[in-house]
C-alpha cells in the first residue's frame, strides 16, 4: 500500500535586489547622519591609502615580532621566555589591534590614533636604544629586561635602530594622511 505523500514544497527562492538593497538601506538608516555620510563619501584613492597604511603598520608589526618567534623557534626550551619578548609581543599585538580598528573604521581619528600609537612606540625603541647603547651589562634596564647576552653583543642597539627608522616613517605617513583627511571632513 502506496501511502500518497504530500508535494514537497518548492525551495525558497533568492531575495530579490530591490530586497537587499531595502535591507542595506535600513542598516544604513540605524547608523548616525555623520558616520553614514562618511562611510559614502569614502572615496577610492582614500581605500587605497588605507590598503598601503594598513600594509605598512602590519608589516611592522610582523617585523617587530620577528626576534620574538626567532628566539621561540632556536630555544633549547619553548617555555623559556624572557621579559623583553613579552613586551615585544605585547607592543605588536597592540599594533595588530590598531590596524584593524583602522581598516574597520577609516576616519581620520582612528587613523590619528594608530599614528600616536606609533610614535608612542618609535620613542619607545628610541628609549631603548639610549638606553642600551649607553648603560653597562649590570645596569637596572638590561638585568630586568633579560637582554644581558643581547646587551653584550649589541642586537640590542641594532634592533631598536632599526625599529626606530621603520616607524617614524610610518607614524609620519599615518599623521600627515589623517590630518589632509581631517581638512577634507572639515572644507564639507
Amino acid at each position: 500500500m502506496d501511502v500518497p505523500r504530500p508535494p514537497e514544497a518548492p525551495p525558497t527562492p533568492p531575495p530579490l535586489p530591490e530586497e537587499v538593497a531595502k535591507q542595506n538601506q535600513s542598516a544604513a538608516d540605524s547608523l548616525s547622519p555623520h558616520l553614514r555620510d562618511s562611510l559614502i563619501d569614502l572615496e577610492l584613492d582614500q581605500t587605497w591609502v588605507v590598503f598601503w597604511l594598513s600594509l605598512s603598520a602590519v608589516a611592522l608589526a610582523v617585523i617587530s615580532l620577528g626576534p620574538v618567534v626567532y628566539r621561540w623557534l632556536h630555544s633549547e626550551l619553548a617555555t623559556e621566555w624572557d621579559r623583553w619578548m613579552f613586551l615585544l609581543l605585547f607592543f605588536g599585538l597592540l599594533q595588530l589591534a590598531y590596524v584593524l580598528l583602522f581598516v574597520q573604521l577609516p576616519f581620520w581619528f582612528t587613523l590619528r590614533s594608530s599614528s600616536i600609537f606609533s610614535l608612542i612606540l618609535a620613542s619607545c625603541y628610541a628609549a631603548g636604544l639610549a638606553v642600551f647603547t649607553f648603560s653597562r651589562l649590570d645596569s637596572q634596564w638590561v638585568v630586568w629586561l633579560d637582554l644581558a647576552d643581547e646587551q653584550q653583543m649589541g642586537t640590542a642597539q641594532r634592533w631598536c635602530l632599526v625599529m626606530v627608522c621603520l616607524s617614524l616613517p610610518v607614524a609620519y605617513y599615518q599623521g600627515k594622511v589623517s590630518a589632509q583627511w581631517r581638512e577634507r571632513e572639515l572644507e564639507r
